[in-house]
């Protein structure tokens, strides 16, 4: 889910896309544990940005998530939440200084002390319970809208579809990021290798910048940490398409519809008239 669908999209309306040239230079140094008062004020942020960003307000959402990065730059949420605004926006290279950042706090976390690690552990659950309190909200919304009684936008003449193809994109990204936390659950702790879905993501913003090598390697990443990824399986085959690797991306196209993954038809058209070009 996430980033993938993006590139699948990106690659095969502009095939080819050329490199940009991007410094990306993740200070090596590990932040400093913060006092309960930043994490609080840094959890109220998060919060925000994670709101705002439900509702694509993506500018807000920025804001906010640099503000937590401020309060507490000890935890990884808040820089991967700012990376998935600036993707939203397409501010590619931003996205990947972002993403970046996330992973090179993931590899500091092993230094903090228990208690601060399960202060993070407990802010990631906290974030998974608002994601499934806001789908919610937002499904039982729709489900008001769509109802012909006490229908607030009938009576200002508001094009319906419009409103429900917003709330479907909304409910998309939300459940998006859901699966994304979930998974960072699943695959261990905090303090434990950067999750896939983050790998995926810092892929995506490589690929959007036009860096095909190096997406390459974080959806490479991305399968090291979770061998069973079909989205991972998936952008890589794109990659290796681009690249002329025809037969390594049929194979991991294979591998991620074994996965579950439903791969564009597009892309496997586009494998095919390559090779037949050759």
């Amino acid at each position: 889910m996430g980033p993938s669908r993006v590139v699948i999209a990106s690659a095969l309306l502009a095939l080819g896309a050329r490199a940009q040239d991007v410094t990306v230079s993740p200070s090596p140094e590990c932040p400093a544990a913060v006092d309960e008062a930043r994490r609080r004020q840094a959890a109220a942020a998060f919060r925000a940005g994670q709101k705002r960003s439900g509702t694509e307000d993506w500018t807000p959402a920025e804001e906010r998530f640099r503000e937590a990065i401020a309060f507490d730059p000890t935890d990884p949420l808040a820089p991967y939440g700012l990376g998935q605004a600036l993707l939203a926006q397409k501010r590619y290279p931003e996205a990947v200084r972002a993403f970046e950042t996330c992973r090179e706090v993931f590899r500091c976390l092993t230094l903090l002390p228990p208690e601060e690690r399960a202060a993070l552990e407990r802010r990631r659950e906290a974030a998974i319970r608002e994601i499934r309190d806001a789908l919610r909200t937002m499904e039982a919304e729709s489900m008001r809208i769509g109802t012909i009684k006490n229908n607030p936008y009938r009576d200002v003449n508001q094009d319906l579809s419009q409103v429900r193809a917003q709330t479907s994109r909304r409910v998309l990204f939300l459940e998006e990021r859901l699966h994304e936390l979930e998974q960072w659950r699943k695959h261990g702790r905090l303090d434990a290798q950067p999750p896939a879905a983050l790998s995926l993501a810092l892929g995506s913003a490589h690929f959007q910048a036009g860096q095909l090598e190096d997406a390459e390697s974080a959806y490479r990443a991305a399968l090291e940490a979770d061998p069973r990824s079909g989205d991972a399986h998936n952008d890589l085959a794109v990659v290796l398409m681009l690249t002329s690797r025809l037969d390594e991306a049929e194979h991991e196209v294979q591998l991620a519809e074994k996965a579950g993954v439903r791969v564009n038809p597009r892309l496997k058209d586009e494998i095919r008239k390559r090779r037949t070009a050759r």
